[in-house]
């Protein structure tokens, strides 16, 4: 069992995910990223499922990443660990598919500890720059909800 997940259900432990050593996520994480980006990907989506109580779907798997067209953009930050050695951390995560070529905002996470700082904004403005338009898969959490309800959504899409 995944000792993030045990931690997460058991104890109520969320971390954020940390990048192998002398390592840094990718800004955009794809099926072209290394296994291990895609497993800390994998693991945030975990916490999503189990704060929204939504069905947690995402894998690690590089052939599903190249079915769905799964671009994920991450959030990070250097984080201090109990070592006293700075890493680079997987904090939060945008995730898009993209179906019939067209871009889909399929779900996004921030660790609990970063909220309220602007950091989702400013991914927002990033994301709009790789998807100037792109559709946006309900359900939309009740956090997600209020952000769209604040940032600029002119480039989004009705869903079909």
């Amino acid at each position: 069992m995944n000792t993030n997940y045990e931690e997460a259900t058991i104890h109520m432990i969320l971390r954020p995910q940390y990048a192998r050593l002398g390592k840094d996520f990718d800004e955009w994480i794809t099926a072209a990223s290394p296994r291990w980006q895609r497993i800390a990907v994998e693991q945030l989506t975990r916490y999503l499922s189990l704060e929204t109580m939504y069905r947690q779907d995402c894998e690690e798997n590089v052939e599903t990443w190249q079915e769905n067209k799964t671009a994920v953009y991450s959030i990070t930050k250097y984080i201090t660990c109990k070592d006293g050695r700075e890493r680079n951390a997987l904090i939060g995560i945008i995730t898009f598919h993209k179906f019939n070529n067209i871009p889909v905002l399929y779900h996004s996470y921030l660790h609990p500890f970063f909220r309220r700082r602007g950091l989702m904004s400013k991914a927002w403005d990033a994301v709009k720059l790789k998807f100037p338009q792109f559709e946006v898969e309900p359900p939309l959490s009740p956090a997600m909800e209020r952000f769209m309800s604040k940032v600029d959504c002119s480039h989004v899409l009705p869903s079909s």
